[in-house]
């Protein structure tokens, strides 16, 4: 059970993260694996497993939708990093993602959208989470990760307002796209981490066309809609914008081994640095020097505080980029 004073992560979509090295990539041919690696993943889930190298075992709890072989097979892979996971039980199997890697740095991504959740489960886990919230308390709550198939978007303003009242003084993280951030955004939370394309997509629904991705940070903060909202850029770093100011991290240069999880990562060490005491400007650049480490990180495990803490010193402030 999470502590008080804890981080609680709730992933509606994970997935099992398989990673698999081929010595070339071929159409219509039977292409052998060097090696194979899975790992538990999904939004939330990764967030934990991040925070969980920050923060002691008692101050992190992911509850995460599992179903099926594959849902018990992640989480016994989270079990196998010491990361608290509750499970809410679902009807339909979990999902895998698989990431090819080839011998000279490239990979593909290939996302399957996971299983399709029925209403019945939508009301279950409603009550599910606000028990757990009342038991438990905790200072952060992140909701991360895409919405399975039968969760409207809207459902997301739903889930922000039971955490209003079910944990009042809790903060609210959302990382998550599309129609499912802008009801995030109306509703108000504490915390978004969109990319330079959801921002790009934020902007578009908003009405603010596709035009300066800072500005519209900065209505949002001032709005009111939250109180730190922090954007990636890529090779170009992070966006940190909140009522006092906004600054940008500049990654330090390492060998690309795997993009994946590195957003997901980057956002649970911010939040677990904070919880630490850091303030903002410190957290964020620990933050960035984590996704730098992911980056040069095989499959999907997160980075090593020892490397994160290594590469932070080679993170450079800059101004900040409009985008």
């Amino acid at each position: 059970m999470a502590a008080r004073g804890s981080l609680m992560t709730v992933t509606l979509n994970p997935a099992l993260d398989v990673t698999a090295w081929v010595d070339a990539w071929e159409p219509q041919v039977k292409l052998a694996s060097r090696r194979l690696k899975r790992d538990p993943g999904g939004g939330g889930i990764n967030v934990a497993r991040m925070a969980r190298r920050w923060l002691e075992r008692e101050s992190v709890e992911a509850l995460a939708a599992l179903g099926g072989p594959t849902g018990a097979r992640l989480r016994d892979l989270l079990d196998a990093e010491d990361v608290p996971c509750a499970v809410f039980p679902i009807a339909e199997e979990t999902r895998e993602s698989w990431q090819i890697t080839l011998p000279d740095g490239g990979f593909y991504r290939i996302i399957h959208p996971g299983p399709r959740w029925r209403a019945q489960e939508l009301a279950e886990l409603g009550a599910v989470l606000a028990e757990r919230l009342r038991t438990s308390g905790p200072q952060w709550v992140v909701f991360s990760g895409s919405l399975p198939a039968g969760v409207a978007p809207a459902e997301m303003a739903r889930l922000v307002a039971l955490v209003r009242e079910a944990a009042p003084s809790a903060r609210i993280a959302v990382d998550t796209r599309g129609e499912a951030l802008v009801a995030a955004l109306e509703a108000g939370v504490d915390l978004v981490k969109p990319d330079r394309r959801e921002m790009a997509e934020l902007a578009g629904r908003l009405g603010h066309g596709r035009g300066d991705l800072l500005t519209l940070a900065r209505r949002m903060v001032a709005a009111g809609r939250t109180r730190t909202f922090c954007y990636t850029l890529g090779p170009k770093g992070l966006v940190v914008v909140r009522e006092g100011g906004a600054w940008r991290w500049e990654p330090p240069a390492v060998a690309l081994v795997s993009l994946a999880g590195a957003g997901d990562f980057l956002l649970g060490t911010l939040i677990a640095r904070v919880m630490r005491g850091d303030d903002w400007i410190e957290a964020s650049r620990l933050a960035m020097a984590t996704a730098a480490a992911t980056a040069a990180t095989e499959g999907t495990s997160p980075p090593a505080r020892e490397a994160v803490l290594d590469l932070a010193a080679r993170v450079r402030r800059g101004a900040p980029e409009a985008g």
